[in-house]
């Protein structure tokens, strides 16, 4: 028999005899939007939910909450982690074949000034669209590969809007988002 592509985990945790929002080893335990969302009502039943959920979610957390809010053209959870090669990716994938990942939503993140003037100058793309290439293919993960001494070194950093999919603009940092702009330059000019 094939080994199946599904993993069983236990979403049962037992709490301290604490207050809830002083129990952050059973609050970083909680999986699944309907779950996490239930939980903020119980820490901030009187505050934006948004608002909550950056306060007492790490940002796994919050990348939940956004991967597993239904799509309201054909009712599924199109975005979400996939297990590919050994490493977990954010694929987008209508289970309908009618909805597409065009929805961005824009972020300004600190970044070295010089890896935003030689990508764009060695691909001769916009910016915007070399963060969407390079978080395709490093997913924001890759090794950090030395491009050059110049670049590796810590350099003057400046804010840089950029446009993101609500997974990314919630589970990648700024260092990440770096580091796959480099690794991905590396690679497309070796």
């Amino acid at each position: 028999m094939a080994c199946p592509n599904i993993t069983i985990r236990s979403n049962v945790f037992v709490r301290r005899e604490v207050g809830l929002f002083k129990d952050s080893a059973f609050i970083s335990q909680v999986r699944g939007r309907s779950a996490l969302m239930i939980l903020l009502r119980g820490l901030a039943p009187h505050e934006d939910p948004a608002r909550a959920a950056r306060r007492y979610l790490d940002r796994r957390q919050l990348a939940q909450v956004a991967w597993q809010a239904r799509c309201s053209v054909c009712d599924g959870f199109p975005e979400g982690p996939v297990s590919h090669d050994g490493k977990v990716e954010i694929q987008f994938r209508c289970p309908m074949n009618t909805c597409n990942a065009n929805i961005l939503l824009p972020r300004t993140v600190l970044i070295d000034i010089e890896v935003v003037r030689r990508s764009t100058a060695v691909l001769n793309k916009p910016f915007e669209e070399i963060v969407q290439d390079a978080l395709r293919h490093e997913n924001g993960t890759g090794s950090r590969l030395v491009i050059d001494e110049d670049v590796e070194r810590k350099g003057m950093r400046v804010r840089v809007p950029v446009r993101l999919s609500l997974s990314q603009w919630h589970f990648c940092s700024d260092e990440e988002i770096e580091s796959a702009i480099k690794t991905y330059l590396a690679r497309t000019t070796l």
